[in-house]
Parts: C-alpha cells; sequence; structure tokens
C-alpha cells in the first residue's frame, strides 16, 4: 500500500521545463507543414499557414507594446481567427485573457481593467462592446494591415516562467479573480495528456469548450503539440448534445 501510494504521488516525472507552450506547436510546424492542424466546416489551415498567420499577427502585437507578461484580451467566437490568435499572443510573448462575447459589458470592462490589458482582440462581425479606453485589434476587418507583417517568428525574450494565461472566476462570491497560469504548468499539463492518452499524428480533437474555461486549451494546444489536428464546433453549437455527438 505504502509503495503504490508513493507511485501516485510521484511529481518527478520528466517534461520539456524548458520549453514554452507555442514551440511544442512550433516543433510540429516544423515537423509536418503540410499536415492539418486546424478545421472549422470546409475550411482548415495548415501547420505551415496557422504558423505564418500567427508570427504576423505577433509582429503587430508587438508593435502594440505586447511583451512577456503583457495581457492581451481574446473576444472572439470559436473560429480560425480564435486560434491564429492564442498562438499569435504567445509568440509575442504574451499571456491570452480569454474573455466570453456574450458576457455583460461592465464584465468585459471590468475584467480588461484589472487584468491591465495591453490589447483586446475581436472581430468586428461580432461587435463586442470593448471598451474606448482599450487598444483593439479586429482579426477579420484588420487582417488585410495583419497580412503585411513578416510570416518569420518575431523575436522575444519569453521564458517557461513567464505568463502564459489569465482566467478569471465567475465572481459568484464576490469580485472576478484572474487566475495566473504559465508556460511551465501548460507544458506539463500536455506532456502528461499524451503520456496518458498517446494522441497519434493525424488524429483529431473536437474543440466544443468555451474558451474561458480552462479545458479549452487542451482541446486546442494538446493536438497542434502532437502532429494532431483541432476541429472547431461551430459557434453555439456546445448548446447542442446532438450537434457535439454528430461532430464527434
Amino acid at each position: 500500500m505504502v509503495s503504490s501510494v508513493a507511485g501516485f504521488n510521484d511529481t518527478t516525472v520528466a517534461y520539456p521545463s524548458d520549453a514554452c507552450l507555442h514551440e511544442l506547436f512550433e516543433d510540429q510546424a516544423a515537423a509536418n507543414p503540410d499536415r492539418i492542424a486546424v478545421v472549422l466546416g470546409d475550411t482548415e489551415l495548415t501547420y505551415r499557414e496557422l504558423d505564418e498567420r500567427a508570427n504576423q499577427l505577433a509582429h503587430l502585437l508587438q508593435e502594440h507594446g505586447v511583451r512577456p507578461d503583457s495581457v492581451v484580451g481574446l473576444c472572439v467566437e470559436r473560429s480560425l481567427e480564435m486560434v491564429i490568435a492564442l498562438i499569435a499572443i504567445l509568440k509575442a510573448g504574451g499571456a491570452y485573457l480569454p474573455l466570453d462575447p456574450e458576457a455583460p459589458a461592465n464584465r468585459l470592462a471590468g475584467i480588461l481593467t484589472d487584468s491591465r490589458a495591453t490589447v483586446c482582440l475581436t472581430l468586428d462581425r461580432m461587435g463586442v462592446p470593448i471598451p474606448d479606453d482599450v487598444p483593439r485589434l479586429a482579426l477579420d476587418t484588420d487582417w488585410p494591415d495583419i497580412g503585411r507583417r513578416p510570416t518569420t517568428k518575431p523575436a522575444t525574450t519569453v521564458s517557461p516562467l513567464n505568463l502564459v494565461s489569465i482566467y478569471y472566476t465567475s465572481g459568484s462570491t464576490g469580485m472576478p479573480k484572474g487566475v495566473a497560469n504559465t508556460h511551465t504548468g501548460w507544458v506539463n499539463r500536455m506532456t502528461w495528456m499524451q503520456r496518458q492518452h498517446q494522441l497519434k499524428p493525424g488524429e483529431t480533437i473536437l474543440h466544443k469548450t468555451t474558451l474561458t474555461f480552462g479545458d479549452a486549451a487542451l482541446e486546442i494546444f494538446w493536438p497542434l503539440a502532437n502532429a494532431g489536428t483541432t476541429a472547431l464546433l461551430a459557434p453555439l453549437l456546445h448548446r447542442d448534445p446532438r450537434a457535439i455527438i454528430d461532430a464527434a
């Protein structure tokens, strides 16, 4: 009994502690550039396309002052732009702050203020009320400008101990509180997921969870760290059990 408990509580399992979360994706983009990385309906991006578009957005984010531990709001529906933005924020050195587009305007404003977000990424087609005092980039209408940036990886001093994300609690017991996460923590989790479940190259994970919940990161980054494909459930269909079953 003692030995089994000791084995269960073994915290010395090796993982790439010198890696940042986005670097797991970049390794796969270099090794498997033509594999499908993400798909939504009939639209898909290869690892090369996703990497290059994320690099372009990362360059623009750095122009807006994003550096290691900078917080970048992300208030978008489930979309290809969402995945591009997640990777771009990390490539720029920042930490992503997931925001629910359906949340009340005062909650969005309060979280953006409390987190001291450097900039917020949105989609003009959604008409989300982002406060005027927060710099804003639209991933749809601003893309012609974003697309003029280099497709090469931007330089950054981000390290595994820097912030990777901030998730805010519901605030049901008071004010919402930001929970800070580091790259090394998420890399450890992705490594455990792969060791436990052995996702094979080319296999697909369905991304259905609202971005403001931590499990959403697993559905996106785990396959992208292991030459898999992230399949996005169309916006709002996460509320429909039959749609989830049919998509799976």
